[in-house]
């Protein structure tokens, strides 16, 4: 956004806003937190994600190692914008909405939870039957060693 020929905002992605001057030279640099609105009253039509469409939307995403072109020395990591899924991506294809990737993540990780924890029940029930049955082989073992005695 540039506010006079002197100086102007840019948002290089990367969670900070830098101030450019006129010339292009200066540069500042904004840290701290920027978060986006997430309050009820700012939404509509709201609606739990899927497991199967966050499932759909992390199996797309291609997270990369990758240097912005002003910055030849730091290393970052990321996604590339024109490849995010539509439901996702900005209008624009310039940037990332990083929070509606954590909302897949949390979606994942949860459902992910969900199988882990099933997969252990299972295993349970497993080896309490395995061990039912080494319990009734033992016994019949005995029963025909009795009878062979």
């Amino acid at each position: 956004m540039r506010l006079n020929d002197d100086l102007w905002f840019s948002d290089p992605q990367n969670g900070q806003i830098e101030i450019k001057n006129g010339s292009n030279s200066g540069w500042g640099t904004l840290t701290g937190n920027f978060n986006p609105a997430s309050s009820r009253e700012y939404k509509k039509d709201i609606e739990t994600l899927s497991k199967y469409v966050a499932f759909e939307l992390l199996e797309n995403l291609r997270p990369v190692r990758f240097k912005y072109k002003e910055e030849k020395d730091q290393e970052n990591l990321g996604f590339i914008a024109e490849e995010i899924p539509e439901l996702i991506a900005v209008k624009n294809k310039k940037s990332v909405r990083t929070i509606d990737i954590v909302a897949v993540l949390t979606k994942v990780v949860k459902e992910q939870q969900k199988m882990i924890e099933k997969q252990g029940r299972d295993m349970q029930e497993q080896l309490n039957a395995m061990r039912e049955l080494q319990a009734e082989v033992k016994q019949l073992k005995s029963k025909d060693y009795m009878a062979k005695n």
